[in-house]
């Protein structure tokens, strides 16, 4: 019985030994197609020229155009709000890693218009 019991344990241990750094290969995965001048940091204009690519793929896949989706300039505020953990209007790659920790990493990766399966 007593072997039964901690087999459990011990592989639900190990998978969450293993999420974290799934996150930070995401995270960092991610991370390194916005920065598109590999700076180490996530500008506001990095930031508006992805939504912007993000935003004609968007209009070519759903041609109705529904109003309801926020535009590239809401999205980058939204994400700037979330990541920018210090405030100083860059997201560096830390900030990026505990952003994929701290919120859902699939709605995360959606909301930078790079849905995860």
């Amino acid at each position: 019985q007593m072997r039964s019991s901690s087999t459990p344990d011990s592989s639900s241990s190990n998978n969450k030994e293993q999420e974290p750094e799934l996150l930070i290969k995401l995270a960092d995965f991610i991370f390194n197609i916005i920065d598109k001048d590999n700076s180490g940091e996530i500008d506001v204009e990095e930031l508006r020229t992805h939504f912007m690519g993000q935003q004609i793929m968007d209009d070519m896949l759903y041609e109705d155009g529904d109003d309801n989706f926020e535009g590239p300039s809401e999205k980058m505020e939204s994400i700037l709000e979330a990541l920018d953990l210090n405030h100083d209007g860059v997201i560096s790659r830390e900030e990026m890693r505990q952003g994929f920790q701290q919120y859902d990493p699939r709605t995360l990766s959606e909301a930078l218009g790079l849905p995860v399966l």
